[in-house]
């Protein structure tokens, strides 16, 4: 495993979910990988990431320095912001929502979370919020802290109105890294029940 993308092309989120309307339901895995150096900058899509215990993603911008994120020093202690998770499905619901009010749809990147699930409803990862539980990415354990609420950052950035409001309820999740591993596209991701320390 490494940090750069290999020989072999992962599979986009658009293939998993063209793949999922010829096979079925998908079974619940890593289908996006994403960090941006600092607030601002594009989100950079990887084939895998070292997940840094209690810190973040390696290289992602709530991990190389103070004030390099948006919400860097706000309310939200930072180890509850180690890492956010997304439901490709929620930007799905989403994406038609826009669509259907002749909105430009926002792209995986364009969320600003780091990790994009596919084969998780968006009411299940709000679901481990209050559920006291775990969600593992491959190897790594991420325990859910709180909610992701959708602000108006991506619509700033990226000059597409409806952020907020076509991600209410959907904006994902964001967690404490509890052990040190790589998370790669395609991992497997399952549930348990995490006791909080």
């Amino acid at each position: 495993m490494s940090a750069e993308s290999g020989p072999e092309r992962m599979p986009t989120s658009k293939e998993v979910r063209e793949e999922a309307k010829e096979t079925g339901p998908v079974s619940p895995t890593v289908v996006g990988i994403y960090r941006s150096l600092a607030k601002g900058e594009t989100m950079h899509r990887r084939s895998s990431i070292l997940a840094l215990e209690g810190i973040g993603l390696d290289g992602d911008r709530y991990t190389v320095g103070v004030g390099k994120g948006t919400y860097s020093g706000k309310s939200i202690p930072e180890d509850w912001r180690n890492v956010t998770i997304i439901s490709q499905e929620a930007i799905e619901e989403a994406r038609q929502e826009l669509l259907a009010q002749g909105m430009q749809p926002f792209k995986d990147s364009e969320t600003r979370r780091n990790i994009v699930v596919a084969g998780v409803s968006a009411e299940q990862l709000n679901g481990l919020v209050e559920g006291n539980q775990s969600i593992w990415l491959g190897i790594v354990e991420v325990r859910v802290m709180k909610s992701a609420p959708p602000c108006n950052v991506p619509s700033q950035q990226y000059g597409k109105p409806g952020f907020k409001d076509a991600f209410e309820g959907r904006g994902g999740v964001r967690g404490t890294i509890v052990n040190t591993g790589w998370i790669d596209d395609g991992d497997r991701v399952h549930f348990q029940p995490s006791p909080r320390k």
